[in-house]
């Protein structure tokens, strides 16, 4: 779980950052759902028409929100940017069907530390060397620490408790919320072009949770 999502997932992401645009990023990481939904085929879990319909319409508008950045790449970031979205997938399904996590905090604990000393070892392979971070370093480096304990605690939560295109949802409103926080902290205005990909981003997001609500009162009927 730790080497697919951390080792691979976000490992390759930071490659694919040195070689694509942060857009076209943005644009391929978005297609998690997709790719989890067809993986989550395979155990016989077909996502509901609504959940297609929320996959295809989220895409759609985070296509949108990113089509006035250079959406450019080489042939190495695109690999990496695809390998980055499989082994997330991959990770992500695994974990809800067949890898036995203790769940919660020690999921994270054992998620991070794993995936940690995978990268250690590709670090050292590699003939990098580690040097003094600088106090805005340091601060950016015990945010990420952080966040990251939150963030992947909740997502593991998620998972387990939600259907995983649902759960995967996250990759269509974090370009949202990078937009809100742009324009609140940074003064950034957007175009009108990119507040359509918003809007229809955020539909899609509301038709898979919908998916998801109609599943559990079918349950509960």
């Amino acid at each position: 779980y730790g080497i697919l999502l951390i080792g691979l997932g976000n490992g390759l992401i930071a490659l694919a950052e040195k070689y694509v645009s942060s857009g076209l990023t943005s644009a391929l990481s978005g297609a998690s759902p997709l790719v989890i939904a067809l993986l989550s085929g395979l155990f016989g879990k077909w996502p509901r028409k609504l959940e297609w319909l929320g996959i295809f319409v989220g895409l759609s508008g985070l296509i949108l929100i990113n089509s006035g950045d250079e959406m450019r790449g080489n042939t190495v970031g695109l690999l990496a940017l695809i390998a980055s979205t499989l082994t997330w997938a991959l990770g992500s399904v695994l974990a809800r069907e067949k890898l036995d996590l203790p769940g919660g905090a020690m999921t994270t604990a054992i998620e991070l530390f794993v995936g940690g000393l995978f990268q250690l070892g590709i670090s050292i392979a590699l003939g990098e060397r580690m040097t003094a971070l600088t106090p805005a370093g340091a601060g950016g480096w015990l945010y990420l620490l952080a966040a990251s304990i939150i963030g992947f605690t909740s997502y593991t939560i998620v998972l387990r408790r939600l259907r995983p295109v649902l759960a995967t949802s996250f990759s269509y409103v974090n370009p949202v919320v990078a937009i809100v926080l742009g324009i609140v902290l940074g003064g950034e205005t957007i175009s009108r072009t990119a507040v359509t990909g918003v809007g229809i981003t955020l539909i899609g997001v509301v038709f898979i949770t919908l998916a998801q609500t109609r599943r559990t009162a079918t349950r509960s009927g």
